[in-house]
This record gives C-alpha cells, structure tokens and sequence, in this order.
C-alpha cells in the first residue's frame, strides 16, 4: 500500500506513521537482503513446488531480476519466517548440538544451490534440519509432513551426501512443534532433480516449452500467465535467452 492509500484509509496518525516506517524498512531489508546475491543463481528450493511448473521455471531463469519487487506484505511474512529459523538456530548453538547453518552447496553439474537451514548433531548422528511456520487452523489439521518441506529435504540429502533428516512444523499462533523423521529416498530425489535438468536443456535449445503449462488458461495467481498464453511475448523472451 502506498503512502497516499496510507492517507486516505486511516485517520489515525501514530497508524499511518508507523505502517509508512515499517513498509519502508521492509523495502530497504530487500534490498540489503539480496546485494549480495549472485544473479543467475538457482536455488533447489524453486524444485519443491508440488505444483511445480517447467514454463514459470524456464521464464524465471530467462528474465529474472537481481531486485525483484516484492509487496510488503509478501516480505513481511518472509522476515518473520527468518526470525522462526534464527530462533532454532540459536537453540542448537546453545545446547551445542549445531554443526553449521545456511551453509550453502553447489552442485555444478546441476549450476545449482542448495541451503540447508541447519546441520545438527541430534540423536547420535548428522543429519539436516528444515524449519517451516504455518497458521495454528493448518498446524492443527496437518496430517503428515509439508510437500515442499519433504521435498527439500530429499535434495539437500542427495546433494550434501548427509543420509538424515527431520523436519520441525511450528504453529505461528502457540510456537507448538511437530517434528517429522525424513528417510532418504534416492528415486524421489532424481525425479525432483530431473526437474533442474529440463530446464537446462529448455535454456540450452533455447525454447520455453509452454506445452508443459499447468494452466488450461490465463490466471491472476501466475506472474507470467499473461506470457504463457501470448505466442509473441513468448518469441520475444526465448530471443533473449543467452
């Protein structure tokens, strides 16, 4: 929301001068955020979409942007979802169980990174640790691990050569955890991995393979659904693939 809607939808001015503070603090935290992050630079978590799509994938390598503009909003629940993975963080320093956190590994067959959230000593052994967040109406009804948390995890395995894994759920509402054993599994990893490979051989043949949409149709959910279903945007983006 902009400063003018600030205006015009609060007459409460200690409101509207702390919301116009806090939207720009979370623009600037972007920005500090991502200077240091390389541009091109493909992390495993885009592969741990349960509706993962080849065509968003394949646009978002071609014209991604180093600064993507983000809404507030969006950032907000990003910030606060850090602060949920600093706070395990610091738990496994302090009971000296932590070997290392967002440590960062590079598989350059794939040109692609992956992130762990913690690596831990826990229960005799290393193994990887994911930390999600949820609203406590999901936490409640959860009936078995989060998708894209299982799905990260069966990644970081296979590109870290680390065997083990749990993932810890926490309700954003009472900060009551679930924690879910993860067991390699070797087939899974390469069916989600075989994603990555695909878009490489997209980007390398030069070509968006919009046969592969998940969309029968234009949607407001998806950023490029405007592209995916206009033949000539889609000409003009695959001439600037490199």
């Amino acid at each position: 929301m902009s400063l003018k809607q600030l205006i015009a939808n609060s007459d409460n001015i200690a409101e509207m001068t702390y919301n116009a503070l806090w939207q720009d603090y979370l623009i600037k935290w972007r920005i500090e955020h991502n200077k240091n992050r390389p541009l091109g630079d493909f992390h495993a978590s885009t592969l741990a979409d349960k509706k993962f799509c080849l065509v968003k994938a394949v646009i978002d390598e071609i014209i991604k942007t180093k600064d993507e503009a983000t809404s507030p909003g969006t950032l907000a629940i990003f910030l606060n979802g850090i602060d949920v993975h600093n706070k395990h963080q610091r738990f496994l320093k302090d009971t000296n169980i932590l070997v290392g956190s967002e440590k960062t590994y590079y598989s350059e067959f794939l040109d692609m990174y992956a992130t762990p959230d913690a690596i831990s000593n826990f229960l005799g052994r290393t193994i990887i640790i994911e930390y999600k967040s949820m609203r406590t109406e999901l936490f409640y009804s959860l009936k078995e691990v989060p998708y894209n948390a299982f799905c990260q995890s069966q990644i970081y395995m296979y590109m870290t050569g680390i065997p083990d894994a749990i993932v810890v759920v926490e309700n954003k509402n009472d900060q009551v955890l679930k924690v879910y054993t993860i067991v390699f599994d070797l087939r899974f990893a390469l069916n989600v991995i075989r994603h990555r490979l695909k878009i490489i051989e997209c980007l390398r043949e030069k070509y968006i393979p919009i046969d592969k949409r998940l969309c029968s149709k234009p949607t407001k959910k998806c950023k490029y659904s405007e592209y995916c279903f206009n033949t000539k945007m889609i000409k003009k983006i695959e001439q600037r693939i490199k």
